[in-house]
């Protein structure tokens, strides 16, 4: 019975295989873009606290814009909310309705 149990988890494991290297590549591919995201998260969350969602998206944009223009590089529609949260998280403040 352990051995089957051992064989199936294996099994599972074993097809998460192609989703880790994918996500390996990912992470390596991002890992030069650390510094630029790193600096957009920090400002928003520095500066864009008493304003509008709509403000802040303005803000971000125009942040992203002029880091295009100087050459510093970031992952393209970053956004304070996608560098600092986890999709999960996330989803569970907005079915319990938290901003």
């Amino acid at each position: 019975m352990k051995l089957e149990r051992a064989n199936i988890l294996t099994s599972s494991l074993a097809s998460e295989q192609t989703r880790w290297t994918a996500s390996v590549k990912e992470m390596k591919a991002d890992k030069d873009l650390i510094p630029g995201n790193s600096i957009l998260a920090a400002g928003m969350i520095s500066y864009s606290g008493p304003f509008t969602p709509e403000f802040r998206a303005l803000m971000e944009e125009n942040w992203r814009d002029y880091m295009t223009e100087i050459k510093f590089p970031y992952k393209e529609n970053i956004t304070m909310l996608t560098f600092m949260m986890e999709p999960i998280k996330l989803s569970k403040w907005t079915v319990y309705e938290l901003p």
